[in-house]
């Protein structure tokens, strides 16, 4: 009976156990549901097998939560290994709970289990998109070594999860930038539920292209990161890392003539350090500094107390950036740097000192400058601002020295679309010096405007208060300039207005008060020019015309009335004064080769020299001034008369100068209704010896002439005189005079015959045959000494026709004609015009 029973028992346990074998499917996935229901997990498929006694095979198993679903196949399980041959998981994409996930710490639960061997991994779906493939193995119990597209050892304890990951895995490869060339080295990562750390070893090298330079960079050493998961704050230190850069070719964007200069900034080697800690929190970055400088430690740039919003695309910190090469000298910023609403924003105080000015040739000592600058930079707006004031103690510049400088700036640059603003600079030097000269208390003002449009204006003011150079001096000199420039053009097209004002020039000998210069000039390829010029009564205009082939010019200037240049002429002449006429010249010519041709003219100009006066002046000079030499041809000079106690009319000659040497030829005149003729008279300083002729002189004016001899004559005589011309002054030698024709001589009625004969009675009938005497021949010798004595040896043929008595008489006369032509001029008639002329004079200071 019992035995019975066991047998029945056998048979139902053995029938129930096959009818659970065969439904081992549904019911091993609702007891795994049961268990996976509280983490939100599902076995959706399961079919396994018994392989063996102690083995288990499962064709397939399908898990899906969430967020992932994972099917496995072809694994085989004992008590020892767990292999599977494929695994696939595949990510989802869903919307995030609102309410965050919360980080406990880790308390893993370790049984004692199988070892877990994965052949092929596949998982889609990854955040940074496409495939991750790679195999796990465990070696022992909790470690694991990924290969393939990650390659990691990972440890799992109760308490973390350590893992070692190679930065040269695939996938970590595949999300790096195209301008990183390498990128190797291991990530140490221990995770322990609400907190994990990561400690980075990394080696990586870059070529970053910026506008046609390179920027290589290369960076190692370590990044250690604390991550607390639940606050989701983030602490990198990363001041064990070294990042440096070496800019190439970057000179290419600078301007040609500053390259030189500026190779200390685009040529050297720059290094990045973050020596504190980075935290990042709720989207939000905070450092207390970042240092970015060159290896020799010339350019130095720290931001401090850095924050950032990541979410906002905004930072804000404080900005120091200093420099100090012998080039450039010591520059400093000192500010804030803040970037908001897509726009950087720096605002700083500026300082510069040098011994040497960058982009200047030219040597000075202790060049200084502080201000302020701002800077917007945005894609709605960009602008620079700066005010800033320096000062210079000596600078040379061309030959010129300057001690002292200052130097005031400010302006407003806007950048946005095209380039505009407004500037303002002023220069003062309390001193100027240059070659044989310097100037007192100079000052420069400019204000620049650039519209949008690309209209430049510039209003600049120059004052020097004294220019002193050799023996000149300028005083009071104003100096004010518009320029309009148009730059819209593939060409700058320029529009000059200026107003020069000069209150005094002082030459040796001539001082020129109140000298007005209104220009005008045009400026495209070249300059043209155009100067009204005002001083000393002359009135002139000036137009050249500027190129590198050439420099051409033309000049008018007139005195009308010449009577205005009377201020200048008596400075240089005391003796001379004008007193009407108009004079006028014109000259063309090359102001790069010094070269021009020149035309004067002078239109009935009168004169008086001391006592003599020059009446109705005409001319017209034409001639050619080139390499300092001056050459006219042969121009006629008319006189109307000079009065000179002796009255010469109708003067005339031709007026040639060849190479600065001055000439008369043909000078001709008319003198006591006779007519004298110079063949040639130098203009110079240079002794010269004359030959001075004499013809038909009316001998009734010679001897109204010297009227005090007590003789009256009728007649004509002609002449030839040696004139000789040295240091100033006139002599005669060897000269002779003879008559033309039959004259007659009296000495009746005479005052002082009658009293020479009333003292001498013995004389009367030698005086007697003297009066009415026709002469047939009259002769003299002629000597005039430089101090102005005038010897005559006459000697005089005739016949007294009344008494029938021929006469031989010779006699000697001997006069100061200096003293007697200053008797004539002030006792001869003279025009009004010459009384008038000689009273001003009188009068003048």
């Amino acid at each position: 009976m019992i035995f019975r029973w066991l047998k029945w028992l056998f048979v139902v346990v053995c029938g129930l156990l096959l009818s659970l074998y065969i439904a081992r499917q549904p019911l091993s996935t609702k007891l795994a549901n049961h268990y996976l229901q509280p983490y939100n997990l599902q076995l959706s498929c399961l079919d396994w097998s018994f392989g063996s006694w102690r083995a288990i095979h499962i064709e397939s198993l399908c898990l899906t939560a969430e967020t992932f679903a994972v099917n496995l196949r072809d694994i085989n399980a004992t008590r020892s290994d767990v292999y599977i041959s494929q695994l696939d998981a595949r990510l989802k994409q869903t919307q995030q709970s609102q309410q965050p996930m919360r980080f406990t710490p880790l308390a893993l639960p370790l049984p004692n289990r199988p070892l877990l061997h994965i052949e092929h991994i596949s998982i889609e779906g990854a955040p940074w998109g496409g495939q991750i493939n790679a195999s796990l193995t465990e070696r022992k119990a909790n470690h694991f070594s990924l290969l393939g597209d990650v390659i990691a050892d990972v440890h799992v304890q109760p308490s973390e999860v350590q893992a070692n990951v190679d930065l040269q895995s695939p996938v970590l490869q595949g999300l790096l930038p195209d301008f990183v060339t390498s990128f190797t080295g291991d990530a140490d990562v221990v995770f322990q539920g609400e907190h994990a750390t990561v400690s980075v070893a990394p080696k990586l090298a870059a070529n970053i292209p910026n506008q046609g330079c390179q920027l290589p960079l290369q960076s190692t050493g370590t990044i250690q990161l604390n991550v607390a998961l639940n606050s989701q704050k983030v602490i990198t230190d990363a001041s064990g890392l070294t990042t440096t850069f070496t800019p190439q070719e970057c000179d290419t964007l600078l301007p040609k003539n500053y390259r030189e200069q500026f190779e200390v900034l685009v040529g050297e080697p720059w290094t990045l350090a973050l020596p504190t800690p980075i935290n990042f929190q709720d989207g939000r970055i905070e450092t207390q500094e970042v240092l970015l400088r060159t290896n020799a430690q010339s350019s130095v740039l720290v931001l401090q107390k850095l924050q950032a919003q990541i979410q906002d695309k905004q930072f804000k910190s404080e900005l120091t950036f200093a420099h100090n090469t012998k080039l450039l000298g010591k520059a400093s910023l000192d500010g804030t740097l803040r970037y908001q609403n897509s726009e950087l924003y720096v605002d700083s105080q500026l300082m510069y000192q040098s011994e040497h000015l960058p982009f200047v040739a030219f040597e000075h000592q202790n060049s200084q400058l502080e201000g302020s600058v701002k800077l917007v930079m945005g894609s709605a707006v960009r602008t620079l601002s700066l005010v800033a004031k320096g000062g210079i103690e000596s600078a040379s510049v061309s030959g010129v020295e300057i001690s002292s400088g200052q130097l005031d700036i400010e302006g407003a640059l806007d950048f946005t679309d095209t380039l505009s603003g407004e500037a303002r600079a002023k220069i003062t030097a309390p001193e100027l010096k240059f070659t044989d000269g310097h100037s007192k208390h100079n000052r420069l003002e400019v204000n620049a405007k650039l519209s949008a449009d690309q209209q430049l204006t510039l209003d600049s003011e120059l004052n020097v208060d004294k220019v002193t150079h050799t023996d000149k001096q300028l005083s009071g000199l104003t100096s004010k300039f518009t320029v309009s420039s148009d730059l819209t053009h593939g060409e700058i097209f320029s529009a000059l207005s200026g107003q020069t004002r000069l209150a005094q020039l002082q030459l040796p000998k001539l001082a020129i008060n109140d000298i007005h210069i209104d220009s005008k000039v045009q400026q495209s390829r070249g300059g043209a020019f155009e100067h009204y010029i005002q001083a000393a009564g002359m009135e002139g205009v000036l137009k050249h015309q500027y190129s590198p082939q050439a420099h051409p010019y033309q000049l008018v200037v007139s005195a009308k009335p010449v009577t205005k240049l009377q201020p200048i002429l008596a400075q240089l002449i005391p003796q001379l004064q004008l007193s009407e006429g108009n004079v006028s010249i014109v000259a063309n010519g090359d102001l790069n080769l010094q070269t021009g041709d020149f035309k004067a003219q002078f239109d009935a100009v009168s004169a008086l020299y001391d006592t003599h006066y020059i009446d109705d002046i005409n001319t017209q000079i034409s001639g050619q001034f080139s390499s300092g030499k001056i050459n006219i041809a042969d121009s006629k000079v008319t006189v109307g008369q000079v009065r000179s106690g002796v009255v010469l009319t109708n003067v005339s000659a031709q007026l040639q100068v060849e190479d600065n040497l001055a000439q008369l030829h043909d000078l001709t005149a008319q003198v006591f209704d006779g007519q004298v003729h110079l063949a040639l008279l130098k203009l110079s300083s240079a002794p010269q010896q004359l030959q001075l002729k004499a013809q038909a002189l009316d001998l009734a004016l010679l001897a109204q002439a010297g009227r005090d001899a007590g003789v009256e004559l009728s007649g004509r005589v002609s002449g030839i005189f040696p004139v000789s011309i040295e240091n100033g002054t006139v002599s005669i030698e060897q000269g002779k005079l003879f008559n033309a024709g039959v004259g007659n001589l009296k000495v009746a009625q005479n005052a002082s015959i009658e009293a020479l004969k009333t003292q001498q009675p013995s004389l009367e009938s030698v005086i007697g045959v003297l009066d009415d005497l026709t002469i047939d021949t009259l002769s003299s010798d002629v000597v005039l000494t430089s101090d102005g004595w005038l010897t005559l040896g006459v000697q005089i043929v005739g016949e007294n026709k009344a008494q029938a008595q021929p006469v031989n008489f010779n006699y000697t006369h001997q006069e100061n004609i200096f003293t007697l032509f200053r008797a004539l001029r002030l006792s001869d008639e003279i025009t009004q015009k010459v009384e008038d002329a000689l009273t001003k004079q009188e009068q003048s200071p």
